[in-house]
């Protein structure tokens, strides 16, 4: 499979995209968020780090934007090829890609494993963001496939988030807040031949680690309790497996889960019957913490 698009049905789809943010000045959206889960911004320096960006080696500028196969559709977003290298991610809802480009980019430079940013194409919209082509499934099609357990899928999903949270926030100055990915699920890591890369990055921000951990196993938790999902029981051992691997980094506190399920909750993507399994889902979390 190619890249993938965040919220692409099946009962995977996550929280991702709780908010339909612009682009615009960081520090006006600063003062809009919360003082505990700060909106990254676009212009914010980026400090530390590995020195090279997920966009070096990239070609020059597209000569004009073609889109080719549609590759995926999702809640929010089509996923098209522009070649064998790169596909274009347009947004049906959002007016910019400014600060998902802004965040990927600066994770990037630490090392943490993200799509390489393509060159701007001309006539391309204010919603396309041009990535790299990733070929291999996601973890969900692994999982359902047999071709790995839920330990070793709980495993990863722990350290790509234990990994994500050792990156030091580029707004915030709250020493306590880190970046958070908030919609890390099965279906936004795609398994390459070079490894794992998380994919989505549209409801990034900085904030406590505690939220990001508690978004992602309420996602597993409501997938769980999903009828229309056939895969549902099977992820009951995928939920237990993550919050066994997140347990001595925090796991996932009932003010965590609390947090996650408003969020979630506020969510205009979700359909009723989704918000509807938030509360059981919040229980099955706290039943199957370790």
């Amino acid at each position: 499979m190619v890249q993938g698009v965040s919220g692409s049905g099946g009962g995977w789809s996550g929280p991702g995209n709780c908010r339909n943010r612009s682009g615009g000045d960081a520090r006006h959206r600063r003062s809009r968020s919360p003082p505990s889960l700060r909106v990254m911004g676009p212009d914010a320096p980026v400090r530390g780090g590995r020195a090279v960006s997920p966009s070096a080696g990239r070609p020059g500028r597209f000569a004009l934007m073609h889109t080719g196969q549609l590759l995926g559709s999702g809640r929010t977003a089509d996923v098209y090829a522009l070649d064998g290298s790169w596909v274009l991610r347009r947004y049906r809802y959002r007016t910019d890609v400014t600060e998902e480009l802004a965040v990927m980019s600066y994770v990037g430079a630490f090392g943490f494993p993200v799509p390489r940013i393509g060159p701007p194409a001309e006539g391309a919209r204010p919603t396309d963001l041009v990535l790299q082509r990733l070929t291999g499934p996601t973890l969900a099609e692994a999982l359902l496939a047999g071709r790995l357990g839920a330990a070793e899928a709980g495993a990863l999903l722990a350290r790509l988030l234990r990994e994500l949270h050792a990156i030091p926030p580029r707004v915030s100055t709250n020493p306590e807040d880190c970046v958070l990915h908030l919609d890390l699920h099965p279906e936004n890591v795609m398994l390459t031949a070079e490894g794992a890369v998380v994919i989505d990055w549209s409801s990034a921000a900085e904030g406590p680690p505690g939220l990001d951990r508690a978004m992602s196993a309420l996602t597993l938790a409501r997938i769980a309790l999903d009828p229309a999902f056939p895969a549902g029981a099977d992820v009951r051992p995928l939920l237990a497996a993550l919050l066994a691997e997140l347990a001595d980094d925090g796991g996932a506190s009932a003010a965590d889960l609390a947090l996650a399920r408003t969020r979630q909750q506020e969510n205009p993507y979700l359909t009723e019957a989704e918000r509807e399994r938030l509360e059981g889902a919040v229980d099955l979390v706290l039943d199957t913490v370790p």
